[in-house]
């Protein structure tokens, strides 16, 4: 199979990326008619909206992996 399924601790940020992705897949989803309707937004200000949240997520979660990288930690997980 793939060499990298043999082991959790690579295979773990693959799997919570894709779960993430499709989390904001559904929200954007779900939200798009709401806040058209409800917010009266325009196709390209619900776009910006998204957009947005995107990118906060990419700063966030680079801040917070150097953060984590630079600090001392235990393992999530460890093999034997």
């Amino acid at each position: 199979m793939f060499p990298h399924s043999q082991s959790p601790s690579i295979l773990y940020p693959y799997t919570i990326l894709a779960l993430i992705n499709a989390g904001y897949g559904f929200i954007e989803a779900m939200l798009e008619p709401h806040a058209k309707a409800a917010a009266g937004m325009t196709q390209g200000q619900v776009g910006i909206a998204f957009f947005t949240m995107g990118g906060s997520y990419m700063v966030t979660a680079s801040v917070l992996g150097q953060v984590s990288r630079t600090r001392n930690h235990e393992r999530l997980f460890e093999r034997n």
